[in-house]
């Protein structure tokens, strides 16, 4: 978006972070300058036809016009006191008409060069915004862009817990001819990629020089590329943490709550190139506010990442509709009795659109959003949480993505309960059928692949499901064949095909969808085995490659290969080239599987083959490997009795889930595990199940006698069949 760099208008003249403050039951009365939130937010204005609000003032009252402002009712309403001096809004641009942006400020004041929100056509996004309260106990909400507006009330502040500026005041400037309120820091030009800048924060625009934080808004405009900013100390190393997201030709900003060094400074770390923008909307006395000397991380999904204490590290993609458990006081540099704590929260690779809320534990999920991002974004937000039981907080995914959290410091105040309910649990609605006989996988994209069988076995169609709504269709670029199936699917929408002709014999196809354009297996003479045995597909990742069973005479022994379609090499490995079985292949190309009485793992990279730990059991099987290396199987005793095992990891000891499970089908990123039994314990018949390895727990899932459930994607979407022979979807809710 870079045409709209120049719009920009400026800044943060409250105090607007990036997300919901949590909620938790309010204080009788301000004790100093403790944070002091609402029981629950609290609607104050949704303008969308229809819509409602706590007193049924400010409701449905339209779109807001462009240039238009807005003054809202806010002390005296849901909770609020009516003397309140500052307040904490929830405010979200819906629907947006038109690039544009919104600022907040006192009721009776002139507005400031600023702007709290940005947004653009279409978009939903929600900051959270500490500003004073005006005349009248009131705010004014400037609109640049026609959209529709929505404010909860989530908390107040009392007066010594927040000094705001009477305006926000300019501390830095890049762009040529701009200015700052001192002359200082004005039009000093682009910082490179890779630059650090110390920034004058104490001692200027009104903040004292002994302030000890402060609150920011940091906006990076007409970047040259994707990057990010990270905001620490000076003085300080530069912590493994971001402040604010950013790409190519954006606007965007966020506020930052920062500590300020030993001589008033804080320094600024620039990945890429870009003009850089500094707000300044005030301070957190000493007494209010306890930061940590830098950043630390407490929550990072993705696999191979880190956080402060290896803790909740690569814990995989967020599912949709799930919600994690981060824990926070006693880590990063929290006290044990923390009350409520300053969070950067991010979005990172995002698999569709969707929305994060975080709330304490023990409490319900408000009607909220702290965070929004669109697929493949990265996006960060500040987020002021009051802490739950046991210290910690909630955050819930609407949609797939992976999630980094920070932490910047804490407010005094009194501690959360030690001990309450946890986070809720993942739960699933009733499945919907989507048509069609067998479903065999399913990737992040929803498009779902299967087979369709005519009369027996011996006659059989490859399927795909373009949407979940429209059916199935044959798969193209299929070989005229006797036989046919869809073995599994990628999320590069290529599809691993089975075939048969009784003309030209097998064909093992890896299948672009929908083009159809193939690349075939070239032949068994291309193994490193004598001839007179057969090659079968069995599981297909994201690189492209798939993992082939070689049956010899009689189909014994079992040999594994790898087939790298995307070159036509095979590669094998000499432990397990004899009485080797193979099931999975993750992302990673690594491989599970089984030997004789072993468990293996074919960790690729490095070439070795681990055995795993059988646990005491006599023999041990391999089914499925998700791309953090948590493996799922079976373990047999000495009658050779099979138990449902989960390994955490190849050097972990199996977890063996209770209950008569009848069989392990998939394991997504976040370790869900589902598979098919006799549950709950007692049941006479075979119904699915769900289990999720992050709680170590079963998930809320409708079983039904006769159903079996195939596949699950890290979306959380499941398939499978209904007892009348329909193929059916599982989803979130």
């Amino acid at each position: 978006m870079k045409h709209h760099a120049r719009r920009w208008a400026g800044v943060v003249g409250a105090f607007a972070v990036g997300a919901l403050v949590a909620v938790v039951p309010s204080h009788d009365a301000d004790t100093g300058g403790e944070f002091v939130p609402l029981s629950s937010p609290v609607r104050l204005l949704d303008t969308r036809p229809g819509s409602s609000t706590v007193d049924g003032e400010f409701a449905g009252i339209g779109l807001r016009p462009a240039g238009s402002t807005l003054r809202l009712d806010v002390a005296g309403r849901a909770g609020l006191p009516a003397d309140a001096p500052s307040v904490i809004l929830n405010v979200t641009a819906v629907d947006a008409q038109q690039w544009g942006y919104v600022t907040v400020h006192p009721a009776g004041t002139a507005r400031p060069n600023a702007s709290n929100l940005n947004y653009d056509v279409g978009t939903t996004i929600a900051n959270v915004v500490i500003t004073p309260v005006g005349d009248g106990g009131d705010v004014s909400i400037f609109t640049f862009g026609a959209t529709h507006l929505l404010v909860d009330a989530v908390g107040h502040l009392p007066g010594d817990a927040f000094a705001a500026l009477p305006a926000a005041a300019r501390l830095l400037d890049t762009r040529p001819g701009a200015a700052t309120a001192d002359g200082t820091f004005a039009g000093i030009g682009r910082r490179p990629a890779g630059s650090t800048l110390e920034l004058d924060v104490a001692g200027r625009a009104g903040i004292p020089g002994d302030a000890t934080s402060v609150v920011l808004n940091v906006t990076a405009t007409e970047p040259d590329a994707w990057g990010f900013l990270t905001v620490h100390p000076t003085g300080t190393t530069q912590p493994n943490a971001s402040s604010l997201n950013y790409a190519a030709g954006q606007t965007i900003a966020n506020t930052v709550v920062a500590g300020i060094g030993a001589d008033g400074p804080v320094s600024i770390y620039t990945f890429a190139d870009t003009h850089l923008i500094v707000d300044v909307a005030g301070h957190l006395p000493a007494s209010s506010f306890v930061p940590l000397p830098a950043p630390a991380r407490a929550l990072e999904t993705r696999p191979g990442a880190g956080t402060i204490d290896g803790e909740q590290a690569g814990i995989g993609l967020r599912p949709a509709s799930s919600t994690v458990r981060v824990d926070l006081a006693g880590r990063a540099g929290l006290p044990a009795e923390a009350s409520s704590v300053v969070l950067n929260v991010t979005a990172v690779d995002a698999l569709g659109w969707g929305f994060v809320t975080e709330f304490p534990t023990g409490a319900a999920r408000p009607n909220a959003s702290n965070l929004n991002y669109d697929a493949g974004a990265t996006i960060a937000n500040t987020v002021v949480a009051r802490l739950g039981a046991g210290g910690d907080v909630c955050l819930y995914t609407y949609g797939a993505t992976h999630l980094i959290v920070d932490v910047v410091g804490h407010f005094p105040g009194p501690p959360p309960s030690p001990a309450g309910a946890s986070c809720p649990p993942i739960v699933y609605g009733p499945p919907t059928p989507i048509g069609g006989e067998t479903v065999s996988d399913i990737n992040n994209a929803g498009i779902v692949v299967g087979t369709a069988y005519h009369g027996s076995a011996a006659f059989s169609d490859a399927l795909w499901w373009p949407t979940l709504t429209g059916g199935p269709q044959l798969v193209p670029g299929v070989p005229d064949a006797r036989m046919s199936r869809s073995v599994a699917i990628n999320d590069r929408d290529q599809v691993l095909v089975d075939a048969y002709s009784d003309v030209t014999g097998a064909h093992m196809l890896v299948i672009d969808l929908p083009s159809g354009d193939s690349v075939e297996f070239g032949g068994i003479e291309s193994l490193r085995s004598p001839p007179g045995f057969e090659v079968g597909p069995i599981a297909l990742n994201d690189l492209g490659e798939v993992v082939l069973a070689i049956w010899r005479d009689s189909y014994a022994p079992v040999e594994v290969a790898v087939w790298e379609s995307f070159t036509g090499a095979v590669d094998m490995h000499p432990e397990l080239i004899g009485d080797s079985h193979p099931h999975d292949i993750n992302d990673l190309g690594h491989v599970v599987g089984a030997t004789a009485a072993d468990a293996f793992y074919w960790d690729r990279d490095t070439d070795v083959v681990h055995r795993l730990d059988r646990g005491g059991f006599a023999s041990a099987d391999a089914w499925v490997v998700n791309d953090r290396g948590q493996i799922a199987g079976w373990v047999y005793d000495w009658t050779f009795a099979g138990s449902i095992a989960f390994w955490p990891d190849r050097w972990a000891a199996p977890i063996v889930l209770p209950g008569d499970l009848e069989s392990v089908r998939d394991l997504n990123e976040a370790g869900l595990l589902i598979g098919s039994g006799y549950f709950p314990p007692g049941e006479v018949s075979a119904t699915p199940w769900v289990w999720d390895s992050t709680s170590s727990d079963w998930v809320d899932f409708p079983r039904v006698v006769g159903e079996g459930i195939m596949a699950v994607n890290d979306v959380g979407q499941i398939i499978g069949g209904m007892w009348d022979d329909r193929t059916a979807i599982w989803q979130p809710v």
